[in-house]
């Protein structure tokens, strides 16, 4: 496959360099270019914000699903060592430690499950940064390439008098005119991608850690009926 195919028409080369692309692209094209280095730059933090050991360290994961009974009978005292050793302020580890701190102040377990939920929706929040931004470089990017191709070929024709209309020569800006949309669905397409894939691993990790906090919650409260009968 050869790149440089939207550059040629007929064999006439439309651009002679990458710069001169962007230069007769005009200012929509310029606004192409910024979506597509804001989505690099949303994807590299999301990639890096997302990585298992910050936002769910594989050690206190673990405690947490022994906590929670998920490996058989529940065991606290796994938790207890991995929160006392890490001092990592992970998102998990600040809910983990809310639920400890209400039911040691005596809430019920439908009070401590109310709290680990609004900590768990703040970090819902805080996994999402960044989708709000993608889908609007998904539905804005292909318009501007749309607005760009308009605005070329009203150039096109609107420079062309009856006595000078050459088919090459409409071709030839019909060509650079349509360049543009070509980089706006060129960004648009992996934004569509990444913003799935984004998406669909926060959902992911929600779930787990949903599962996760329900037992440990649970299993807190029965720890403490179990305290108060003794």
């Amino acid at each position: 496959m050869n790149f440089m195919t939207p550059f040629i028409v007929a064999n006439t080369v439309l651009y002679s360099s990458i710069g001169e692309f962007f230069e007769q692209g005009g200012f929509f094209l310029w606004l192409i270019l910024a979506c597509g280095v804001g989505l690099i730059f949303i994807i590299a933090v999301r990639a890096f914000a997302m990585r298992t050991d910050r936002t769910m360290p594989p050690g206190l994961w673990k405690a947490l699903g022994q906590a929670a009974g998920q490996d058989g009978k529940p065991t606290m005292e796994p938790l207890y060592a991995e929160l006392d050793k890490s001092e990592d302020e992970s998102p998990l580890r600040e809910i983990i430690v809310t639920a400890f701190d209400e039911a040691n102040l005596g809430a019920t377990e439908e009070e401590v499950g109310k709290a680990v939920e609004v900590k768990a929706r703040r970090m819902m929040v805080a996994m999402q940064w960044g989708l709000s931004a993608m889908e609007v470089i998904i539905t804005i990017s292909p318009l501007l390439g749309l607005l760009g191709t308009a605005a070329g070929l009203v150039q096109v024709f609107g420079g062309l008098s009856e006595a000078d209309k050459d088919v090459g020569e409409i071709a030839f800006g019909i060509g650079r005119a349509l360049s543009t949309t070509i980089a706006g669905l060129a960004v648009a397409v992996p934004a569509v991608i990444a913003h799935s894939a984004i998406t669909r691993k926060v959902e992911l990790r929600a779930t787990e850690a949903e599962v996760a906090l329900l037992g440990l919650v649970s299993n807190l409260n029965r720890a403490r009926r179990k305290g108060d009968a003794a």
